[in-house]
Protein backbone atom coordinates (compact mmCIF):
# COMPACT_ATOMS: atom_id res chain seq x y z
CA UNK A 1 0.00 0.00 0.00
CA UNK A 2 1.39 3.40 -0.79
CA UNK A 3 0.83 6.15 2.00
CA UNK A 4 0.12 9.12 -0.75
CA UNK A 5 -2.51 7.27 -2.31
CA UNK A 6 -4.52 6.44 0.89
CA UNK A 7 -4.07 9.91 1.57
CA UNK A 8 -5.74 10.85 -1.62
CA UNK A 9 -8.44 8.53 -1.10
CA UNK A 10 -9.38 9.84 2.38
CA UNK A 11 -8.86 13.43 0.59
CA UNK A 12 -11.36 12.15 -2.08
CA UNK A 13 -13.71 10.94 0.19
CA UNK A 14 -14.43 14.33 2.01
CA UNK A 15 -14.51 16.65 -0.47
CA UNK A 16 -17.40 14.94 -2.20
CA UNK A 17 -19.32 14.62 1.16
CA UNK A 18 -18.33 18.22 2.38
CA UNK A 19 -18.79 19.92 -1.35
CA UNK A 20 -21.86 22.01 -2.28
CA UNK A 21 -24.04 23.62 -0.75
CA UNK A 22 -24.47 21.26 2.04
CA UNK A 23 -21.36 20.31 2.12
CA UNK A 24 -21.07 21.74 5.51
CA UNK A 25 -24.38 20.03 6.97
CA UNK A 26 -23.18 17.24 8.60
CA UNK A 27 -20.40 18.92 10.51
CA UNK A 28 -22.78 21.67 11.64
CA UNK A 29 -25.15 18.52 12.79
CA UNK A 30 -22.59 16.84 14.83
CA UNK A 31 -21.31 19.86 16.52
CA UNK A 32 -24.88 20.61 17.09
CA UNK A 33 -25.24 17.26 18.84
CA UNK A 34 -21.85 16.86 20.89
CA UNK A 35 -21.93 20.41 21.98
CA UNK A 36 -24.70 20.30 24.36
CA UNK A 37 -23.48 16.66 25.73
CA UNK A 38 -19.56 18.86 26.30
CA UNK A 39 -20.78 22.14 27.95
CA UNK A 40 -23.96 20.41 29.58
CA UNK A 41 -23.45 21.23 33.61
CA UNK A 42 -22.90 18.55 36.21
CA UNK A 43 -26.53 17.52 37.88
CA UNK A 44 -26.93 19.10 40.87
CA UNK A 45 -26.23 18.06 44.49
CA UNK A 46 -29.65 17.54 46.51
CA UNK A 47 -29.51 17.80 50.57
CA UNK A 48 -31.30 14.64 51.78
CA UNK A 49 -34.73 15.60 52.49
CA UNK A 50 -36.42 14.15 55.99
CA UNK A 51 -38.07 11.03 54.72
CA UNK A 52 -40.75 9.05 56.45
CA UNK A 53 -39.93 5.54 57.31
CA UNK A 54 -42.41 2.67 56.63
CA UNK A 55 -41.91 -0.15 59.02
CA UNK A 56 -44.24 -3.36 59.36
CA UNK A 57 -44.56 -5.49 62.14
CA UNK A 58 -44.00 -5.62 65.72
CA UNK A 59 -42.08 -2.12 66.66
CA UNK A 60 -40.16 -1.71 69.86
CA UNK A 61 -40.46 1.09 72.06
CA UNK A 62 -37.14 3.04 70.95
CA UNK A 63 -38.30 3.13 67.34
CA UNK A 64 -42.12 4.28 68.11
CA UNK A 65 -40.77 7.47 69.55
CA UNK A 66 -39.55 8.42 66.10
CA UNK A 67 -41.02 11.81 64.66
CA UNK A 68 -41.34 9.98 61.30
CA UNK A 69 -42.45 6.49 61.65
CA UNK A 70 -44.81 5.30 59.60
CA UNK A 71 -46.47 1.74 60.06
CA UNK A 72 -47.92 0.84 56.90
CA UNK A 73 -49.10 -2.87 55.72
CA UNK A 74 -48.58 -1.87 51.91
CA UNK A 75 -45.24 -2.30 50.82
CA UNK A 76 -43.08 -3.68 53.48
CA UNK A 77 -39.71 -1.59 53.14
CA UNK A 78 -38.60 -2.06 56.57
CA UNK A 79 -40.05 -5.29 58.41
CA UNK A 80 -39.11 -5.70 62.25
CA UNK A 81 -39.54 -9.16 64.06
CA UNK A 82 -39.68 -9.62 67.83
CA UNK A 83 -37.34 -12.10 69.68
CA UNK A 84 -38.43 -15.54 69.55
CA UNK A 85 -36.32 -17.57 71.94
CA UNK A 86 -34.35 -19.71 71.85
CA UNK A 87 -33.95 -19.18 68.25
CA UNK A 88 -33.75 -15.94 68.19
CA UNK A 89 -32.74 -14.02 70.95
CA UNK A 90 -32.74 -10.78 69.60
CA UNK A 91 -34.82 -8.45 67.77
CA UNK A 92 -34.41 -9.22 63.67
CA UNK A 93 -34.84 -5.86 61.19
CA UNK A 94 -34.89 -6.38 57.47
CA UNK A 95 -35.25 -3.83 54.68
CA UNK A 96 -33.59 -2.76 51.46
CA UNK A 97 -31.76 0.68 53.41
CA UNK A 98 -32.25 1.33 57.17
CA UNK A 99 -31.67 5.34 58.17
CA UNK A 100 -29.41 6.55 60.85
CA UNK A 101 -32.30 7.38 62.81
CA UNK A 102 -33.73 3.80 62.77
CA UNK A 103 -30.24 2.20 63.58
CA UNK A 104 -29.34 4.66 66.04
CA UNK A 105 -32.46 4.27 68.18
CA UNK A 106 -32.00 0.53 67.66
CA UNK A 107 -28.35 1.15 69.04
CA UNK A 108 -30.06 2.76 72.41
CA UNK A 109 -32.04 -0.14 73.38
CA UNK A 110 -30.64 -2.69 76.09
CA UNK A 111 -29.00 -5.02 75.36
CA UNK A 112 -27.55 -3.47 72.64
CA UNK A 113 -28.97 -5.32 68.94
CA UNK A 114 -25.92 -5.77 66.67
CA UNK A 115 -26.84 -4.31 63.28
CA UNK A 116 -25.05 -6.41 60.09
CA UNK A 117 -25.41 -4.15 56.90
CA UNK A 118 -24.90 -6.11 53.74
CA UNK A 119 -23.80 -3.82 50.67
CA UNK A 120 -25.34 -4.26 47.48
CA UNK A 121 -22.03 -3.94 44.90
CA UNK A 122 -21.88 -0.56 43.09
CA UNK A 123 -22.64 -0.61 39.85
CA UNK A 124 -20.04 1.55 37.76
CA UNK A 125 -21.29 3.75 34.87
CA UNK A 126 -19.22 5.50 32.13
CA UNK A 127 -19.02 8.94 32.32
CA UNK A 128 -20.88 11.26 29.54
CA UNK A 129 -17.60 10.90 27.34
CA UNK A 130 -19.24 7.70 26.46
CA UNK A 131 -21.74 9.63 24.55
CA UNK A 132 -19.54 11.74 22.88
CA UNK A 133 -17.67 8.85 21.28
CA UNK A 134 -21.61 7.05 20.26
CA UNK A 135 -22.60 10.28 18.86
CA UNK A 136 -20.02 10.97 16.45
CA UNK A 137 -19.90 7.37 15.17
CA UNK A 138 -23.40 7.03 15.02
CA UNK A 139 -23.13 10.01 12.91
CA UNK A 140 -21.19 7.71 9.99
CA UNK A 141 -24.10 5.38 9.02
CA UNK A 142 -25.05 7.74 5.76
CA UNK A 143 -21.39 8.49 4.81
CA UNK A 144 -20.07 4.62 4.98
CA UNK A 145 -22.93 3.65 3.21
CA UNK A 146 -21.79 6.23 0.59
CA UNK A 147 -18.59 5.05 0.66
CA UNK A 148 -18.72 1.51 -1.30
CA UNK A 149 -22.45 1.56 -2.37
CA UNK A 150 -22.53 5.13 -3.42
CA UNK A 151 -19.45 4.61 -5.59
CA UNK A 152 -20.66 1.12 -7.02
CA UNK A 153 -23.75 2.64 -8.04
CA UNK A 154 -22.57 5.23 -9.68
CA UNK A 155 -19.60 3.01 -11.51
CA UNK A 156 -16.81 5.23 -9.80
CA UNK A 157 -15.36 2.45 -8.12
CA UNK A 158 -14.65 0.33 -11.11
CA UNK A 159 -12.59 3.98 -12.06
CA UNK A 160 -10.66 3.79 -9.37
CA UNK A 161 -9.22 -0.03 -9.58
CA UNK A 162 -9.06 0.38 -13.36
CA UNK A 163 -6.54 3.53 -12.15
CA UNK A 164 -4.19 1.26 -10.21
CA UNK A 165 -4.99 2.17 -6.97
CA UNK A 166 -5.37 -1.32 -5.20
CA UNK A 167 -8.81 -2.48 -3.03
CA UNK A 168 -6.76 -2.06 -0.15
CA UNK A 169 -5.88 1.47 -0.78
CA UNK A 170 -9.51 2.27 -1.17
CA UNK A 171 -10.82 0.53 1.63
CA UNK A 172 -7.95 2.30 4.24
CA UNK A 173 -8.65 5.31 2.56
CA UNK A 174 -12.13 5.41 3.18
CA UNK A 175 -11.69 4.09 6.87
CA UNK A 176 -9.19 6.73 7.04
CA UNK A 177 -11.39 9.68 6.27
CA UNK A 178 -14.31 9.07 8.17
CA UNK A 179 -12.12 7.60 11.24
CA UNK A 180 -10.34 11.17 11.06
CA UNK A 181 -13.79 12.98 11.21
CA UNK A 182 -15.96 11.13 13.58
CA UNK A 183 -12.67 10.98 16.16
CA UNK A 184 -11.74 14.27 15.47
CA UNK A 185 -15.24 15.44 16.62
CA UNK A 186 -15.53 13.19 19.38
CA UNK A 187 -11.77 14.37 20.62
CA UNK A 188 -12.96 18.27 20.11
CA UNK A 189 -16.04 17.96 22.15
CA UNK A 190 -13.87 15.91 24.73
CA UNK A 191 -11.13 18.58 25.08
CA UNK A 192 -13.92 21.13 25.50
CA UNK A 193 -15.66 18.99 28.31
CA UNK A 194 -12.39 19.25 30.59
CA UNK A 195 -11.77 23.02 29.96
CA UNK A 196 -15.06 23.86 31.20
CA UNK A 197 -14.55 21.19 33.83
CA UNK A 198 -17.37 18.61 33.05
CA UNK A 199 -14.82 16.07 33.07
CA UNK A 200 -11.47 15.44 34.54
CA UNK A 201 -8.62 14.70 31.99
CA UNK A 202 -7.35 11.74 31.77
CA UNK A 203 -6.35 8.88 29.32
CA UNK A 204 -10.00 8.43 27.95
CA UNK A 205 -9.68 10.92 25.63
CA UNK A 206 -7.28 9.00 23.64
CA UNK A 207 -9.99 6.23 23.40
CA UNK A 208 -12.26 8.38 22.05
CA UNK A 209 -11.34 8.34 18.41
CA UNK A 210 -11.04 4.49 18.50
CA UNK A 211 -14.58 4.52 18.69
CA UNK A 212 -14.87 6.08 15.39
CA UNK A 213 -12.07 3.55 14.18
CA UNK A 214 -13.99 0.34 15.30
CA UNK A 215 -17.01 1.41 14.09
CA UNK A 216 -15.91 2.62 10.72
CA UNK A 217 -14.21 -0.60 9.89
CA UNK A 218 -17.40 -2.37 10.80
CA UNK A 219 -19.07 -0.25 8.75
CA UNK A 220 -17.11 -0.52 5.58
CA UNK A 221 -17.16 -4.54 5.87
CA UNK A 222 -21.12 -4.48 6.28
CA UNK A 223 -21.50 -2.56 3.12
CA UNK A 224 -18.55 -3.83 1.36
CA UNK A 225 -21.16 -5.90 -0.92
CA UNK A 226 -23.79 -3.63 -1.28
CA UNK A 227 -24.53 -2.48 -4.55
CA UNK A 228 -26.96 1.07 -3.90
CA UNK A 229 -26.75 3.45 -1.32
CA UNK A 230 -30.10 2.77 0.07
CA UNK A 231 -29.05 -0.99 0.61
CA UNK A 232 -25.79 -0.23 2.58
CA UNK A 233 -27.59 2.01 4.70
CA UNK A 234 -30.12 -0.83 5.44
CA UNK A 235 -27.95 -2.84 6.23
CA UNK A 236 -25.94 -0.19 8.36
CA UNK A 237 -28.76 0.58 10.80
CA UNK A 238 -30.28 -2.39 10.80
CA UNK A 239 -26.96 -3.84 12.45
CA UNK A 240 -24.51 -1.20 13.82
CA UNK A 241 -26.70 -0.49 16.54
CA UNK A 242 -27.66 -3.84 17.79
CA UNK A 243 -23.75 -4.16 17.27
CA UNK A 244 -22.81 -1.75 19.35
CA UNK A 245 -24.89 -2.56 22.20
CA UNK A 246 -23.91 -6.00 22.39
CA UNK A 247 -19.99 -5.38 22.54
CA UNK A 248 -20.13 -2.79 25.01
CA UNK A 249 -22.83 -4.93 27.31
CA UNK A 250 -19.82 -7.48 26.93
CA UNK A 251 -16.76 -5.17 27.67
CA UNK A 252 -19.29 -3.61 30.79
CA UNK A 253 -19.60 -7.36 32.08
CA UNK A 254 -16.43 -8.69 31.60
CA UNK A 255 -15.05 -5.12 33.00
CA UNK A 256 -17.06 -6.08 36.09
CA UNK A 257 -14.75 -9.02 36.84
CA UNK A 258 -11.60 -7.38 35.22
CA UNK A 259 -10.91 -4.05 33.90
CA UNK A 260 -8.08 -5.55 31.47
CA UNK A 261 -10.75 -8.49 30.78
CA UNK A 262 -13.37 -6.36 29.92
CA UNK A 263 -10.50 -3.71 27.43
CA UNK A 264 -9.68 -6.98 25.38
CA UNK A 265 -13.45 -6.70 24.17
CA UNK A 266 -12.84 -5.07 20.30
CA UNK A 267 -14.54 -1.70 20.25
CA UNK A 268 -16.46 -2.31 23.12
CA UNK A 269 -13.55 -1.98 25.26
CA UNK A 270 -12.99 1.67 23.36
CA UNK A 271 -16.61 2.63 24.46
CA UNK A 272 -15.48 1.79 28.20
CA UNK A 273 -12.81 3.51 28.24
CA UNK A 274 -13.57 6.91 26.24
CA UNK A 275 -16.55 6.88 29.10
CA UNK A 276 -13.46 6.59 31.64
CA UNK A 277 -15.02 3.98 33.26
CA UNK A 278 -12.01 2.00 34.53
CA UNK A 279 -8.88 4.36 36.21
CA UNK A 280 -5.08 3.99 35.05
CA UNK A 281 -3.15 3.77 31.41
CA UNK A 282 -3.91 0.06 31.06
CA UNK A 283 -7.26 -0.47 30.19
CA UNK A 284 -6.95 2.35 27.45
CA UNK A 285 -3.71 0.34 25.62
CA UNK A 286 -5.37 -3.28 25.73
CA UNK A 287 -8.50 -1.32 24.07
CA UNK A 288 -6.69 -0.13 21.69
CA UNK A 289 -4.63 -2.50 20.81
CA UNK A 290 -8.06 -4.86 20.23
CA UNK A 291 -9.86 -2.29 18.76
CA UNK A 292 -6.48 -2.01 16.33
CA UNK A 293 -6.50 -5.74 15.57
CA UNK A 294 -10.20 -5.51 14.78
CA UNK A 295 -9.92 -2.88 12.21
CA UNK A 296 -7.10 -4.69 10.88
CA UNK A 297 -9.00 -7.77 10.45
CA UNK A 298 -12.21 -6.04 8.96
CA UNK A 299 -10.42 -3.73 6.45
CA UNK A 300 -8.53 -6.76 5.11
CA UNK A 301 -11.54 -9.11 5.13
CA UNK A 302 -13.33 -6.14 3.48
CA UNK A 303 -10.02 -5.20 1.25
CA UNK A 304 -10.53 -8.98 -0.12
CA UNK A 305 -14.09 -8.88 -1.28
CA UNK A 306 -13.45 -5.90 -3.08
CA UNK A 307 -11.01 -6.91 -5.06
CA UNK A 308 -12.66 -10.22 -5.99
CA UNK A 309 -14.48 -10.93 -8.97
CA UNK A 310 -18.70 -9.77 -8.15
CA UNK A 311 -19.64 -12.98 -9.42
CA UNK A 312 -17.19 -15.18 -6.78
CA UNK A 313 -18.58 -14.08 -3.82
CA UNK A 314 -19.82 -16.52 -1.00
CA UNK A 315 -23.52 -16.64 -0.95
CA UNK A 316 -22.53 -15.64 2.49
CA UNK A 317 -24.25 -13.00 4.72
CA UNK A 318 -22.24 -12.78 7.81
CA UNK A 319 -23.45 -9.09 8.66
CA UNK A 320 -27.03 -10.66 8.79
CA UNK A 321 -25.80 -13.55 10.83
CA UNK A 322 -24.13 -11.28 13.56
CA UNK A 323 -26.74 -8.93 13.96
CA UNK A 324 -29.52 -11.85 14.26
CA UNK A 325 -26.52 -12.70 17.12
CA UNK A 326 -26.52 -9.85 18.94
CA UNK A 327 -30.78 -10.07 18.72
CA UNK A 328 -30.66 -13.29 20.14
CA UNK A 329 -28.05 -12.53 22.74
CA UNK A 330 -30.43 -9.56 23.93
CA UNK A 331 -33.68 -11.45 23.59
CA UNK A 332 -31.78 -14.30 25.56
CA UNK A 333 -30.22 -12.44 28.46
CA UNK A 334 -32.90 -9.84 28.96
CA UNK A 335 -35.50 -12.75 30.05
CA UNK A 336 -33.35 -14.91 31.54
CA UNK A 337 -30.88 -12.49 33.70
CA UNK A 338 -33.08 -9.60 33.99
CA UNK A 339 -34.35 -11.13 37.64
CA UNK A 340 -31.10 -10.23 38.73
CA UNK A 341 -31.29 -7.10 38.26
CA UNK A 342 -32.95 -6.28 41.85
CA UNK A 343 -30.43 -8.67 43.83
CA UNK A 344 -27.97 -6.04 42.20
CA UNK A 345 -29.84 -2.98 43.97
CA UNK A 346 -30.25 -5.04 47.24
CA UNK A 347 -33.67 -6.61 47.04
CA UNK A 348 -32.31 -10.49 46.96
CA UNK A 349 -36.29 -11.48 47.56
CA UNK A 350 -37.63 -9.73 44.88
CA UNK A 351 -35.05 -11.63 42.31
CA UNK A 352 -35.94 -14.88 44.54
CA UNK A 353 -39.74 -14.79 43.87
CA UNK A 354 -39.63 -14.73 40.36
CA UNK A 355 -39.95 -17.88 38.66
CA UNK A 356 -37.22 -19.04 36.51
CA UNK A 357 -39.54 -20.74 34.38
CA UNK A 358 -40.30 -17.02 33.31
CA UNK A 359 -37.26 -16.17 31.50
CA UNK A 360 -36.99 -19.28 29.12
CA UNK A 361 -40.80 -18.45 27.91
CA UNK A 362 -39.42 -14.60 27.40
CA UNK A 363 -36.81 -15.47 25.41
CA UNK A 364 -38.47 -18.34 23.19
CA UNK A 365 -41.27 -16.36 22.53
CA UNK A 366 -38.68 -13.46 20.98
CA UNK A 367 -36.91 -16.16 19.32
CA UNK A 368 -39.95 -17.34 18.10
CA UNK A 369 -40.56 -14.03 16.42
CA UNK A 370 -37.40 -13.82 14.75
CA UNK A 371 -37.63 -17.03 13.49
CA UNK A 372 -41.14 -16.16 12.24
CA UNK A 373 -39.68 -13.07 10.47
CA UNK A 374 -37.48 -14.37 8.79
CA UNK A 375 -39.48 -17.29 7.40
CA UNK A 376 -41.99 -15.15 6.11
CA UNK A 377 -39.30 -12.90 4.00
CA UNK A 378 -38.00 -16.68 2.01
CA UNK A 379 -39.89 -18.09 -0.76
CA UNK A 380 -38.99 -21.81 0.53
CA UNK A 381 -38.80 -21.14 4.50
CA UNK A 382 -38.73 -25.11 5.14
CA UNK A 383 -35.93 -25.99 2.93
CA UNK A 384 -33.28 -22.69 3.49
CA UNK A 385 -33.04 -22.91 6.89
CA UNK A 386 -32.78 -26.96 7.08
CA UNK A 387 -36.34 -29.26 7.80
CA UNK A 388 -35.38 -31.22 5.13
CA UNK A 389 -35.45 -35.42 5.56
CA UNK A 390 -32.54 -36.63 7.44
CA UNK A 391 -31.08 -40.25 6.84
CA UNK A 392 -32.24 -42.48 9.41
CA UNK A 393 -28.59 -43.11 11.18
CA UNK A 394 -28.92 -39.39 12.56
CA UNK A 395 -31.76 -40.08 14.19
CA UNK A 396 -29.49 -42.89 16.48
CA UNK A 397 -26.88 -39.57 16.51
CA UNK A 398 -29.54 -37.71 17.71
CA UNK A 399 -30.38 -39.80 21.01
CA UNK A 400 -26.50 -40.43 21.54
CA UNK A 401 -25.92 -36.56 21.55
CA UNK A 402 -28.74 -36.06 23.72
CA UNK A 403 -27.56 -38.80 26.39
CA UNK A 404 -23.95 -37.42 25.83
CA UNK A 405 -24.71 -33.72 26.66
CA UNK A 406 -26.24 -33.96 30.53
CA UNK A 407 -22.59 -35.19 31.25
CA UNK A 408 -21.12 -32.10 30.30
CA UNK A 409 -22.49 -30.61 33.44
CA UNK A 410 -19.49 -30.85 34.93
CA UNK A 411 -17.14 -29.40 33.10
CA UNK A 412 -18.52 -26.02 34.15
CA UNK A 413 -15.80 -26.79 37.05
CA UNK A 414 -13.38 -26.71 34.29
CA UNK A 415 -13.38 -22.59 34.41
CA UNK A 416 -13.96 -21.43 37.73
CA UNK A 417 -15.52 -17.92 38.29
CA UNK A 418 -14.52 -15.51 40.64
CA UNK A 419 -15.81 -15.38 44.46
CA UNK A 420 -18.75 -13.82 43.62
CA UNK A 421 -22.77 -14.95 43.75
CA UNK A 422 -23.64 -12.67 40.98
CA UNK A 423 -21.70 -14.64 38.54
CA UNK A 424 -22.19 -18.30 39.90
CA UNK A 425 -25.61 -17.23 39.39
CA UNK A 426 -25.90 -15.92 36.18
CA UNK A 427 -23.93 -18.94 35.24
CA UNK A 428 -26.69 -21.18 37.26
CA UNK A 429 -29.77 -19.38 35.12
CA UNK A 430 -28.06 -19.38 31.76
CA UNK A 431 -27.17 -23.14 32.51
CA UNK A 432 -30.96 -24.49 33.90
CA UNK A 433 -32.73 -22.02 31.04
CA UNK A 434 -31.05 -23.55 27.89
CA UNK A 435 -31.95 -27.32 29.49
CA UNK A 436 -35.55 -25.86 31.38
CA UNK A 437 -35.97 -29.21 33.52
CA UNK A 438 -38.42 -27.21 35.41
CA UNK A 439 -41.05 -26.28 32.10
CA UNK A 440 -43.30 -28.28 30.96
CA UNK A 441 -43.22 -30.78 27.82
CA UNK A 442 -44.36 -27.96 25.70
CA UNK A 443 -42.79 -25.05 26.80
CA UNK A 444 -39.20 -27.10 26.88
CA UNK A 445 -39.75 -28.38 23.47
CA UNK A 446 -40.81 -24.55 22.28
CA UNK A 447 -37.19 -23.16 23.58
CA UNK A 448 -35.29 -25.94 22.48
CA UNK A 449 -37.30 -25.69 18.75
CA UNK A 450 -36.44 -21.67 18.69
CA UNK A 451 -33.13 -22.17 19.57
CA UNK A 452 -32.02 -24.95 16.67
CA UNK A 453 -34.04 -23.48 14.19
CA UNK A 454 -32.49 -19.96 15.13
CA UNK A 455 -28.78 -21.09 15.44
CA UNK A 456 -28.41 -23.99 13.45
CA UNK A 457 -31.01 -23.03 10.79
CA UNK A 458 -30.75 -19.00 10.01
CA UNK A 459 -27.62 -18.56 11.78
CA UNK A 460 -25.93 -21.42 9.78
CA UNK A 461 -27.69 -20.51 6.42
CA UNK A 462 -26.54 -17.18 6.68
CA UNK A 463 -22.62 -17.57 8.34
CA UNK A 464 -21.78 -20.93 8.21
CA UNK A 465 -21.44 -24.04 10.36
CA UNK A 466 -18.68 -22.23 12.30
CA UNK A 467 -20.09 -18.85 13.24
CA UNK A 468 -23.91 -20.55 13.88
CA UNK A 469 -21.33 -22.79 16.93
CA UNK A 470 -19.88 -19.83 18.03
CA UNK A 471 -23.04 -17.70 18.13
CA UNK A 472 -24.75 -20.45 20.03
CA UNK A 473 -22.11 -20.97 22.12
CA UNK A 474 -21.82 -17.06 23.35
CA UNK A 475 -25.64 -17.06 23.58
CA UNK A 476 -26.45 -19.64 25.74
CA UNK A 477 -23.48 -20.28 27.77
CA UNK A 478 -21.35 -17.19 27.58
CA UNK A 479 -20.07 -17.73 31.37
CA UNK A 480 -19.25 -21.18 31.12
CA UNK A 481 -17.21 -21.63 27.98
CA UNK A 482 -15.62 -25.40 27.94
CA UNK A 483 -19.48 -26.69 28.23
CA UNK A 484 -20.93 -24.21 25.78
CA UNK A 485 -17.90 -25.10 23.09
CA UNK A 486 -18.10 -28.73 23.60
CA UNK A 487 -22.26 -28.44 23.24
CA UNK A 488 -22.24 -26.39 20.25
CA UNK A 489 -19.31 -28.32 18.39
CA UNK A 490 -21.29 -31.33 19.17
CA UNK A 491 -24.79 -30.03 18.48
CA UNK A 492 -23.38 -28.74 15.05
CA UNK A 493 -21.06 -31.72 14.20
CA UNK A 494 -24.74 -33.35 14.23
CA UNK A 495 -26.70 -31.36 11.64
CA UNK A 496 -23.38 -31.87 9.23
CA UNK A 497 -24.16 -35.65 10.07
CA UNK A 498 -27.58 -35.05 9.50
CA UNK A 499 -27.41 -33.65 5.92
CA UNK A 500 -27.81 -29.76 7.02
CA UNK A 501 -31.44 -31.25 8.49
CA UNK A 502 -32.61 -29.00 12.02
CA UNK A 503 -35.27 -31.58 13.40
CA UNK A 504 -32.37 -34.83 14.78
CA UNK A 505 -30.52 -31.19 16.78
CA UNK A 506 -33.82 -30.55 18.19
CA UNK A 507 -34.42 -34.08 18.99
CA UNK A 508 -31.09 -34.50 20.38
CA UNK A 509 -32.12 -31.20 22.88
CA UNK A 510 -35.24 -32.53 23.98
CA UNK A 511 -33.50 -35.99 25.08
CA UNK A 512 -30.58 -33.81 26.97
CA UNK A 513 -33.97 -32.02 28.63
CA UNK A 514 -35.24 -34.72 30.08
CA UNK A 515 -32.03 -37.21 30.56
CA UNK A 516 -30.72 -33.97 32.90
CA UNK A 517 -32.96 -35.27 36.32
CA UNK A 518 -31.91 -39.15 35.11
CA UNK A 519 -28.45 -39.40 34.46
CA UNK A 520 -26.25 -38.92 37.35
CA UNK A 521 -23.28 -36.41 37.21
CA UNK A 522 -19.93 -37.65 35.71
CA UNK A 523 -16.62 -36.45 35.97
CA UNK A 524 -15.70 -33.59 33.83
CA UNK A 525 -13.14 -35.76 31.55
CA UNK A 526 -15.93 -38.21 30.74
CA UNK A 527 -18.25 -36.17 29.25
CA UNK A 528 -15.61 -34.28 27.07
CA UNK A 529 -14.27 -37.35 26.14
CA UNK A 530 -17.81 -38.75 24.96
CA UNK A 531 -18.56 -35.26 23.15
CA UNK A 532 -14.84 -35.34 21.62
CA UNK A 533 -15.59 -38.68 20.01
CA UNK A 534 -19.03 -38.27 19.33
CA UNK A 535 -17.94 -34.81 17.43
CA UNK A 536 -15.02 -36.48 15.39
CA UNK A 537 -17.49 -39.62 14.35
CA UNK A 538 -20.66 -37.72 13.44
CA UNK A 539 -18.29 -35.28 11.12
CA UNK A 540 -17.08 -38.62 9.33
CA UNK A 541 -20.52 -39.91 9.29
CA UNK A 542 -22.14 -37.42 7.96
CA UNK A 543 -19.75 -35.91 5.42
CA UNK A 544 -21.47 -38.17 2.32
CA UNK A 545 -24.82 -36.15 3.78
CA UNK A 546 -23.33 -32.76 3.74
CA UNK A 547 -25.98 -29.77 2.80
Amino acid sequence: MRARRILAIAERDLRIEFSGRQGGLLPLVVGLMLLPLAIAPHAPHLAPRQQKIYVYGEVPPEVAKLPNLVRDEGPRRITIYPPTPPAEPGWRVEGSTLPPALTNALDRMDPVIKVVTIEAQKLELPNRSLLLSLVSASTLTGALAQSIPGERASRTLETLRTASVSAAEIVVGKWLAWTAFAGGMATLAGVIAVLLGRQEAGPWLLALPWVAAGTAAGGLWLVRRANDVVGGATVALRTQPAALAAVALAAWALGRIHPLLGASVPLGGALMTAGSLWQGWAPVAVSILSTALACAALLAVTARDLAENEQNHLHRDWGAAVAMTAVAASAWWVGVLSPMVWAMGGAAERTALIPRVSGPIGGMLAMTCMVVALAARHPTPVQSIGLVKAPRSAWGAAVAVGLTLPLLASASELWPLPASSMWIDARERLMSASTPQMASPLILLGVVAAQELLFRGWIRRAGGGVLAAVASWLVLAPLDPVRGALESALMGALVVASGGAILPAILARGVAAMAANVLPGAPAWMGIALAVAGAVGLVRVGRPHRA
